[in-house]
């Protein structure tokens, strides 16, 4: 089965990045003359490469009649106002949600709101860009004011911004594959994160082997999400956070989840990644049907921790690595950077300072390497950083 890139021509840089293996490109200038030629090729599906690509992606597959999220809610899992708006109206509990265009709308706002911290992020992005807690109202201006009218991780101006009250609780993000309005939960992990300054840094995640009463049911309320949303016909990763009352959702991204890990990987932990269970649910039907109503029960626990320098800079050297790769539940080293390469924007969720994979049958063994990882962090063993010109 041979796979073809569409792109934008400004986006090429993607292309070379090395993230995406393709056996031909299709530059998107045009969406009649891309939907003739992905037409004359007889392709099976349009997956979304990325958060860039999901509603293009979804209106390519409408116009060739292949499998597509229902397109009438596009918006409301791209905007994350519109999204929380939807799942209001479905009768899905979720966090006070504000929209803003100027700081003029902000003491309105915060009065219907009417609690801190206060969450600020931009309203269509990814990988943390622009997500900052705030805990009094001139850290919310600032941060307000810091994002209007800017680019974003996307690279779409920031003509409003989103306010939502702060989620207390444990993160989950929970990966599900989804044919014919059926879901199928395939990855249910916690995250661990730490503030720096107001900025949630994401520091990795956890898989679980079994569900306790409360994690089933923040499966059964991401599937109500993932209905209330009009996704039927694709990959999805949600975000949500455990509250003292009840789940609650941070976003839904109607596309796999990121950064890119090493697929066996998942394989040992799980039998399967969320991939293959996408190529599954294309091209072997009956394999992914089978998979649908079985309890989850992965035999080994992954943890993916993302490696992160102490400061932007120039890399000269990571002398940690040796002792990571001693840790008995290590598994591999993922996209690490380059010695001489220049790390930029360390706090983003993108995994440039490298990916730590570790795996084991044993949860708590896992967890205590994952401690050890950060003990070795702690003492300024992993890094060595240059400030750049």
């Amino acid at each position: 089965m041979s796979t073809v890139h569409v792109y934008q021509p400004e986006l090429r840089h993607f292309c070379d990045s090395g993230l995406f293996a393709a056996e031909d490109e299709i530059p998107h200038e045009s969406f009649t003359d891309t939907t003739q030629t992905l037409k004359r090729l007889r392709v099976h599906a349009v997956l979304a490469g990325g958060e860039l690509g999901v509603t293009l992606s979804e209106e390519l597959a409408a116009a060739l009649a292949l499998p597509h999220n229902e397109l009438s809610r596009t918006r409301a899992r791209r905007d994350k106002f519109a999204m929380a708006r939807t799942l209001r109206r479905h009768g899905i509990p979720v966090a006070r949600t504000e929209r803003i265009s100027g700081l003029g709308e902000l003491g309105p706002a915060l009065r219907r709101i009417g609690r801190w911290p206060i969450v600020v992020k931009p309203v269509g992005s990814a990988a943390s860009d622009g997500v900052t807690v705030c805990r009094s109202e001139s850290r919310l201006r600032e941060a307000v004011a810091g994002l209007l009218n800017t680019r974003n991780l996307m690279d779409q101006q920031n003509t409003s911004v989103l306010l939502q009250e702060y989620l207390d609780g444990p993160q989950y993000s929970i990966d599900s594959v989804s044919r014919n309005g059926r879901h199928l939960p395939c990855a249910v992990t916690v995250h661990r994160f730490e503030d720096v300054d107001g900025f949630p840094l994401w520091r990795g995640r956890r898989s679980l082997t079994r569900l306790d009463a409360a994690e089933h049911g923040i499966v059964d309320y991401t599937l109500r999400c993932l209905d209330a949303l009009g996704i039927t016909d694709s990959a999805s990763n949600a975000e949500v956070r455990l509250t003292a009352n009840g789940p609650r959702l941070v976003e839904v991204n109607a596309r796999l989840g990121g950064p890119a890990l090493p697929t066996d990987l998942f394989f040992r932990a799980f039998g399967y990644s969320p991939a293959t269970l996408l190529a599954d649910s294309i091209l072997d039907n009956e394999s992914f049907t089978g998979r649908l109503g079985r309890p989850y029960a992965p035999k080994r626990c992954m943890a993916t921790v993302a490696l992160v320098p102490p400061a932007d800079g120039i890399v000269r050297a990571m002398p940690g690595l040796d002792a990571i790769r001693d840790l008995p539940t290590f598994h591999s080293l993922a996209k690490l950077p380059a010695v001489g390469s220049v790390i930029e924007n360390r706090l983003l969720n993108l995994a440039n300072g490298g990916v730590a994979c570790f795996i084991d049958e044993d949860p708590d063994a896992v967890a205590v390497d994952v401690e050890q990882l950060h003990r070795i962090e702690a003492e300024s063993r992993l890094f060595v950083m240059d400030t750049a010109p």
